[in-house]
Formats: C-alpha cells, structure tokens, sequence
C-alpha cells in the first residue's frame, strides 16, 4: 500500500518492480518496522521536530533537495520545511514523480547529481569545519 501510494505518474509501477518491493518485506511481521516508521514520521511529534530544527546546522554545505511531489505520504509541507532551513540549497522539483525519483527520473536526477557534485567540489568551494 505505502508504495502504490508513494509512487508518481511519471513512470508505470509495474508488477515486477512492485514485487520487488515487496521481496523486502515479505510478511506482515516483517513490515510492521517500516509501517511504525512511516506512521510516526506522518505525525511529526515532538522529536522530529527537534530533528528538522536542526537541519539548520547544514545551511553552509552544498545542497542538493531531490523531491517528487506526487507523492501522496510525503506532503508538500515537508518541502517547505527542508527549504526553509537551507535557504541555499538548490532545488529539483518533479510534478510527476514521487517517493523515489531516483528509480522514476533516473536521468534527470543523475544529471542534477552530477552537476550539483561538480560545483560543490570547485577549487574555490571550501567547505566549512565545526
């Protein structure tokens, strides 16, 4: 179910690549880790919100957010958050692709990647230490 309802429009969930999915988590026993997971991650409770109050910290490292918004768990407002503390991170937005867009925009995601890789990495970038 989690998924069906993660995934985009972009490119078909075929039977086989859901299976594959699947194969990970063969029995109930098996999903009620992932299910806790995503359950807890929805509600946003008090220490998930110190977790994202603290992305803050990585504001001056070169940053690359991939999101897929069609995807139907993760909400927009989640975004929202993530661009908020790192004002300065460069953004790749897919309309029609969802929770995986590594699997859904393969090209476009490897292309961004390598990109980003490439000017994070310049001679004149230095990263800051702690």
């Amino acid at each position: 179910m989690m998924v069906k309802l993660s995934w985009g429009r972009r490119l078909k969930l075929t039977r086989e690549l859901h299976r594959s999915f699947l194969s990970q988590f063969p029995d109930r026993a098996s999903r009620m880790g992932t299910w806790g997971f995503a359950r807890s991650a929805s509600q946003e409770g008090l220490w998930l919100d110190a977790q994202g109050q603290s992305l803050g910290r990585l504001a001056d490292l070169p940053t690359l957010l991939v999101w897929g918004k069609a995807d139907a768990l993760v909400k927009p407002e989640h975004l929202l958050r993530w661009k908020q503390a790192l004002p300065q991170a460069k953004v790749l937005e897919f309309d029609d692709v969802g929770h995986f867009p590594q699997l859904e925009a393969p090209e476009e995601q490897g292309s961004a990647l390598l990109e980003h890789l490439a000017s994070a990495a310049s001679p004149g970038r230095r990263p800051r230490r702690n």
